[in-house]
């Protein structure tokens, strides 16, 4: 979904909480990722936002804010999840 809405304003931001980030590496460099990673594995940012478990999504709007978020991803669920983020780009 990044290389298909980017040019609409999408931004897609993964955070990493491997502890060891060699694993990390292994894994991108298998599966590359096509949108921005942060590492932190001290887990400051899954704590200070009580993520709920992983995969947490966040959908937030162009106003910086909280629109809808996701716990867990679900295949069969792609579908209503662009359609969310298609929602979103058009406002």
């Amino acid at each position: 979904m990044t290389r298909k809405y980017e040019s609409e304003g999408l931004v897609v931001l993964a955070v990493n909480l491997d502890k060891d980030g060699k694993l990390a590496q292994k894994f991108l460099t298998k599966y590359p990722a096509q949108f921005k990673i942060a590492f932190d594995p001290q887990g400051s940012l899954a704590s200070q936002y009580q993520i709920p478990g992983m995969p947490t999504s966040y959908l937030i709007n162009r106003q910086g804010e909280l629109v809808v978020a996701h716990k867990g991803f679900h295949v069969d669920k792609s579908a209503s999840y662009e359609q969310e983020i298609v929602t979103l780009l058009n406002q």
